[in-house]
């Protein structure tokens, strides 16, 4: 057990802060000494706000809604593409940019509504049908 022999008004050498940290740091072999900047700029606190949104590893960085409206997004664009495929069949055609493009959106977002899920299901359902008629109509 330590034993206290006497109190001072002074603080320990080890929390005193030295001089020579004030004036900058030394670089190992040079023996000169970078100055420490006099302020910082202005910008750090929008650097650690825009880290702070990021979201933690493994986690949604959408929030429902925002999943919800990606999902409707998605639905909207696929159902578009549809209609222009049937649009370029009642004109006599196909157009090979927009099987292609149909094509890449087979796969829809996950959202956070049971039933936009159920509807984005069908519609990718309807989308892969459509593709594969096509396939087998150019083959």
């Amino acid at each position: 057990m330590t034993r206290i022999s006497r109190t001072t008004d002074r603080a320990p050498a080890a929390l005193t802060p030295r001089r020579e940290a004030a004036s900058g740091f030394r670089l190992p072999g040079t023996g000169q000494s970078a100055a420490a900047p006099a302020t910082l700029p202005a910008d750090p606190p929008s650097a650690i706000l825009t880290l702070q949104e990021v979201p933690p590893a493994g986690s949604s960085p959408l929030t429902d809604d925002q999943r919800d409206q990606q999902a409707s997004r998605h639905g909207t664009a696929l159902l578009d593409l549809l209609a222009r495929l049937q649009r370029d069949l009642l004109a006599g055609g196909d157009n090979q940019e927009t099987l292609d493009r149909l094509s890449g959106l087979l796969t829809p977002p996950t959202a956070a509504a049971p039933g936009l899920n159920a509807l984005l299901r069908a519609i990718a359902c309807r989308a892969a049908i459509e593709l594969t008629r096509r396939a087998g109509l150019q083959e």
